[in-house]
């Protein structure tokens, strides 16, 4: 969180182990026991999976790793999300071992001791779970990270999350295809993501358009296994600010794109983060979520 407060600066994670100069170097006001790591990179995956209750020859993360058709070199986690019948569902993860490493490898040894590490855009979900879930408990949403380098979709159905996927993509590849269509330089690219004043939605369309493929297979599965229908959609993350990706997803849903409050419900100082720009909130969205989970795990 500190990170994406802007607090401290990111180090480098391009490959290898982390150096000793390239791990956080916490400012004492900030300094903390645990922490909480919640890391965005585009062969991290999650997903909803369901598997049969009947099979038990194998392990239940066994079962999760051949269905996310990864290896022993990617690191694997399940939650179950509950079920009944003949099915249950799990809320399944995946993280390439060395980006797992380097993630670890941030906050070094002692303090902080690192207590959960996370797909970020699972991390984002559980902030809008916890702050805004409740009042969807009878109605069907969608919610939307799009960070960096990678873009997570799910679908809660009467307070339940029944659909998530990841997509290897991100911010950072919108911005490619618009310099790549429009001939410019990555600091203008970034400002057409907010407020363009010519039509980028086709070389959005080229990055993202299996994205736009899930969005109507989701409205589809809602209203076959649920019996009901998509209410609206939440933004979050660093795309959560920028005005065309709400016009996009809007065009593409034919759905209302909601706003929401990150803070709500939670508790907090009155000062906390007084200084960081109010409409930048989303990009905290994850760190919250792992900074919550590393509460509750420590």
């Amino acid at each position: 969180m500190v990170v994406a407060a802007g607090l401290v600066d990111p180090p480098r994670t391009d490959g290898g182990d982390l150096a000793s100069e390239e791990r956080l170097r916490l400012p004492r006001p900030v300094q903390t026991k645990h922490a909480g790591l919640a890391v965005s990179h585009p062969e991290a995956q999650a997903r909803v999976v369901r598997l049969p209750t009947s099979d038990r020859r194998e392990s239940v993360l066994s079962r999760l790793r051949k269905t996310l058709g990864v290896g022993s070199e990617v690191r694997v986690n399940g939650i179950s999300l509950g079920g009944g019948g003949s099915e249950g569902a799990y809320l399944a993860a995946a993280m390439p071992e060395p980006v797992a490493r380097r993630a670890l490898g941030l906050v070094g040894t002692g303090t902080p001791v690192p207590v959960s590490l996370e797909v970020a855009g699972v991390s984002a979900l559980s902030t809008w779970a916890r702050t805004q879930g409740p009042r969807h408990a009878k109605d069907a949403v969608a919610v939307i990270d799009g960070g960096a380098s990678s873009l997570t979709f799910a679908l809660f159905a009467e307070g339940t999350l029944s659909l998530l996927r990841t997509f290897p993509f991100g911010a950072e590849d919108m911005m490619g295809a618009v310099c790549e269509e429009l001939d410019l330089d990555r600091s203008l690219a970034r400002s057409l993501l907010d407020d363009p004043p010519v039509d980028i939605s086709p070389a959005i369309a080229r990055v993202v358009g299996p994205f736009v493929e899930q969005l109507g297979v989701a409205r589809d599965y809602v209203e076959r296994r649920h019996r009901t229908r998509l209410t609206g959609v939440y933004l979050s993350g660093g795309l959560g600010h920028s005005g065309f990706w709400a016009r996009f997803v809007k065009a593409s849903s034919g759905l209302p794109v909601r706003e929401w409050d990150l803070w709500e419900g939670l508790q907090m100082g009155s000062d906390a983060l007084r200084d960081f720009p109010r409409d930048e909130t989303f990009r905290l969205s994850a760190a919250v979520g792992a900074a919550l989970h590393a509460m509750e795990a420590a």
